[in-house]
């Protein structure tokens, strides 16, 4: 991978597993599997630690069923990350140190029933991250840091909600309307 937008609109069900390419420095990886129509799984890729932008990663890919990414050491955002990803299913990614935004990031994913999120206490805007996930039952997630100044539509429209494990801290947070509106089932959240 040598560009953003690598892969974009890729016609392909499946893809080789591929490897950041060394003279690659800037590390943005925004829209390199987006709206690609037929992909069933992203590929392993290699380097992908060197990653810095994801936003748009795999948005509107909708055949996606699983992601599991490593730790992101240099991540600074995923914004729209896996946006209307509607088979995605299951998602677990490493820690993310120094990942500054999660805004939209798996909102509207239909078919979303899990997410594992390690270390992202730079994280400050978390706006609509899960909104309208309607299948999802359970979130690991900790935003214990203090660093969340935008929260709205978090979790709203997450019908199926029924736990999210990690503190969520919202005591510098500015605008957190909506947080977990349209979530009947929801059973446990520490906040």
């Amino acid at each position: 991978i040598y560009k953003s937008q690598q892969f974009y609109q890729w016609k392909d069900e499946a893809l080789p597993p591929a490897k950041i390419d060394d003279g690659y420095t800037s590390g943005d990886l925004s829209w390199c599997f987006a709206r690609c129509p037929n992909l069933t799984s992203v590929p392993s890729v290699d380097g992908i630690g060197k990653a810095v932008s994801m936003e748009s990663f795999i948005q509107e890919s909708v055949k996606v069923k699983k992601l599991t990414l490593p730790d992101l050491p240099n991540l600074t955002s995923m914004r729209s990350f896996a946006h209307k990803a509607s088979s995605l299913e299951s998602v677990v990614v490493g820690a993310m140190p120094q990942n500054a935004s999660l805004f939209y990031s798996f909102a509207e994913c239909a078919s979303l029933r899990s997410v594992t999120i390690g270390d992202v206490s730079k994280v400050t805007d978390v706006f609509a991250a899960f909104y309208a996930c309607t299948k999802l039952q359970r979130v690991k997630l900790s935003l214990g840091a203090g660093m969340v100044s935008n929260a709205q539509y978090l979790f709203d429209g997450c019908a199926m909600l029924e736990e999210v494990e990690g503190l969520i801290d919202l005591s510098v947070a500015t605008n957190i309307a909506n947080l977990i509106t349209r979530c009947p089932n929801l059973r446990e959240i520490r906040l």
